[in-house]
């Protein structure tokens, strides 16, 4: 519920230097900590009930190291609604876009029936090295990570039941010397 979810307003202070999230808290909002360059430090109360991370929610955050929490399931996902003055006329009708206008998703007669996830969550964090997942994310989304040359070490997703990578995860990490990766990859897309 609302309750259970922060989001940043217009009045939210990007000069923010650390963040603690209650257990009680189950979603953080797209765009939360968006550009927050000075944000360094983000805490997770234990038991922590967080399940999802929405999209662009640290993109461009000074975050240095992330040990995410357990019951963390979902990273980035966008979900994508029809509304009027959507479509794009150069296809006449065949797609719609999503509210960042740079991802197409195919529909028919109203309905949405594909997309893709675009996650950039930790994109462009500069000064990010480590990030530690403990749970069994399904949905990671594409470029979650892009971006983020000081990326030495991504753990835990070996434990996780996806089969694909999203489109460049990974692109720009220059620093990154090794993923652990699913035993059940099977894709990654480029």
């Amino acid at each position: 519920g609302a309750n259970n979810t922060i989001y940043r307003d217009g009045s939210a202070s990007a000069k923010v230097a650390s963040v603690f999230i209650p257990k009680t808290l189950e979603k953080i909002g797209d765009t939360c900590f968006y550009n927050c360059s000075d944000l360094n430090t983000v805490a997770f109360e234990e038991d922590s009930r967080l399940s999802e991370i929405g999209w662009r929610a640290f993109q461009g955050s000074g975050i240095v190291e992330l040990n995410l929490p357990s019951r963390l399931a979902n990273v980035g996902s966008v979900k994508y609604y029809r509304h009027s003055g959507s479509y794009d006329d150069e296809n006449s009708g065949k797609y719609a876009t999503d509210y960042s206008g740079s991802t197409l998703v195919e529909k028919y007669e109203d309905r949405v029936v594909n997309s893709t996830s675009t996650g950039v969550v930790f994109t462009n964090c500069d000064k990010l090295e480590r990030v530690s997942f403990t749970s069994n994310v399904s949905v990671l989304g594409d470029e979650s990570f892009s971006g983020c040359s000081k990326l030495e070490s991504v753990t835990g997703l070996d434990g996780f039941s996806i089969e694909s990578f999203g489109k460049g995860m990974f692109e720009g990490c220059s620093s990154l010397s090794a993923i652990e990766c699913p035993s059940t990859l099977t894709t990654i897309r480029s």
